[in-house]
């Protein structure tokens, strides 16, 4: 949180990266590991002024806070502008995804994104430390993160592709989500 430039770096840093990404024609723009509210409303202005939807992630802490201690609420508030179609968290330990959630969903309607981390640290960062939860224990927080209204679910730094199938898998019993309608590739 205290390497985040001042604002005119801000703007123009995340216009001109906005706007490359625009240029490849994706479906939407996703923003994530934001761990300030002024660099993601910054980078949330630039990516919907490409007219694409945007995603915005967090990276949160206990309690429902952003690593620079911001309420995830409040960093909600200020990126729900228009064109920013999904709000979440990203690259939070797996303990504290829900706290977070929670707050969001205390402040918008919008869809939620929730994405977390399963024990990837680093040793000299007190807010990337965990132990791991493994593939099972795992997809059972992401089913209760289902419930607290994150439609988009996923991995993180420390999942593996047996984390992504537990998780489905976990989702396809809970009725969470349908399996697909057609034939998987060959």
């Amino acid at each position: 949180p205290d390497l985040v430039p001042d604002e005119a770096t801000l703007e123009r840093e995340h216009d001109a990266t906005a706007r490359l990404l625009a240029s490849a024609s994706p479906d939407a723009l996703l923003l994530e590991t934001f761990n300030t509210a002024r660099e993601a409303r910054a980078a949330a202005l630039a990516a919907a002024a490409t007219g694409l939807p945007v995603l915005v992630c967090f990276t949160c802490t206990s309690g429902g806070r952003l690593l620079s201690g911001e309420d995830a609420g409040e960093a909600t508030r200020a990126v729900a502008l228009p064109g920013v179609v999904a709000i979440g968290v990203n690259c939070t330990r797996v303990v504290d995804v829900m706290a977070a959630l929670v707050r969001m969903a205390g402040t918008t309607d919008l869809p939620l994104v929730a994405y977390g981390s399963d024990a990837w640290f680093a040793p000299d960062s007190r807010f990337l430390q965990a132990e791991p939860a493994g593939p099972e224990r795992y997809a059972r927080c992401a089913l209760a993160w289902a419930a607290a209204g994150a439609r988009l679910v996923g991995g993180c730094c420390g999942t593996t592709p047996a984390h992504i199938a537990a998780l489905r898998s976990a989702l396809v019993s809970a009725g969470v989500r349908r399996p697909p309608s057609h034939p998987p590739p060959p």
